[in-house]
């Protein structure tokens, strides 16, 4: 019943990922048609597309640089590292991801670069709110996120949604260049086209966003597959949100009570979604223990040494 379900789930994810994907490649082919031809709006999707996938990912120093994060040696965290080991042996990555620190109260975690030199960073905040079952079901989101190529595909997806929003801006320019020829009546005017060059930077970047949002979804599918305990990753997504309004509540009062809405521009599903579609995949019992130390229960239980 559990790999049924799974299985059910993980396809409807990767059907709406290539329908977002490609309807985002075929809305930035359409505008640059309308300004420059065809064939133009062929090469120009073809050209983006061929950049980023051959490009570089993000660089590490950047992510440092940003974050503030530094590099977790095994020795600082060698209990952690063999959790992350056994979970990337089974996703089957020809390497281990390293391991990045960062020195932050708030629960967080995030994933940079793919499968060859992938990089999870882990901040203080989640390593003392997790226990060491909820923390397996978080790492192993981020490294389905690494065996999925997501960093590279919803890069690609932010590149689409700025190249239609400069071909928008270009066409509305050749507009403006073009308008008294449309006044006088010696140039034709296209009404569907110019609510294209106008609506089209908007909807590519809702596409994104959807996008990024169905990728949480299957990362969240893929690491209940790793771990065969999706209860631990539901638990650990509620815990993290009730942190995160915690702090934002503390520094932000009275505004940070208030709830943000979840709209069609928020990167990440709501969570109370997310904890229904991995409880509706609990498994009757946990087939596929991980190597933990201690109480799997214990929380606090990978905070490095320093």
């Amino acid at each position: 019943m559990f790999y049924d379900r799974w299985k059910q789930m993980q396809r409807s994810v990767w059907l709406s990922t290539v329908f977002m994907v490609g309807a985002q490649a075929l809305l930035a082919a359409v505008l640059v048609t309308i300004i420059a031809g065809p064939v133009m709006g062929a090469a120009a999707v073809m050209a983006v597309t061929a950049v980023y996938f051959m490009g570089g990912g993000v660089l590490p120093k950047m992510v440092f640089r940003i974050t503030g994060a530094r590099p977790l040696a095994k020795s600082q965290a060698p209990h952690l590292y063999g959790l992350v080991e056994e979970l990337a042996r089974r996703a089957g990555l020809a390497s281990v991801p390293r391991l990045v620190y960062l020195p932050s109260p708030l629960p967080n975690a995030f994933t940079v670069g793919d499968s060859d030199g992938a990089i999870i960073g882990v901040s203080q905040g989640l390593l003392e709110t997790l226990s060491q079952r909820e923390l397996a079901g978080v790492l192993a989101h981020e490294i389905s996120h690494v065996r999925n190529g997501d960093t590279r595909l919803l890069g690609f997806a932010a590149t689409m949604a700025v190249l239609c929003q400069n071909i928008s801006l270009a066409g509305q320019f050749l507009l403006l260049l073009n308008l008294p020829l449309v006044v006088s009546g010696q140039a034709g005017i296209s009404w569907a086209a110019i609510w294209l060059l106008m609506g089209g930077p908007y909807l590519s970047l809702l596409l994104q966003y959807a996008l990024s949002r169905a990728r949480e979804y299957q990362a969240d599918l893929e690491a209940a597959g790793l771990t065969g305990d999706p209860q631990a990753l539901a638990a650990a997504l509620v815990k993290i949100e009730a942190a995160q309004r915690s702090l934002v509540g503390r520094l932000l009062w009275p505004l940070g009570s208030l709830r943000r809405p979840d709209t069609w521009f928020s990167t990440h599903p709501p969570t109370a979604k997310r904890v229904q579609r991995l409880m509706a995949l609990a498994p009757e019992e946990d087939t596929r223990p991980l190597p933990f130390q201690g109480s799997p229960d214990a929380p606090g239980a990978f905070v490095p040494y320093f």
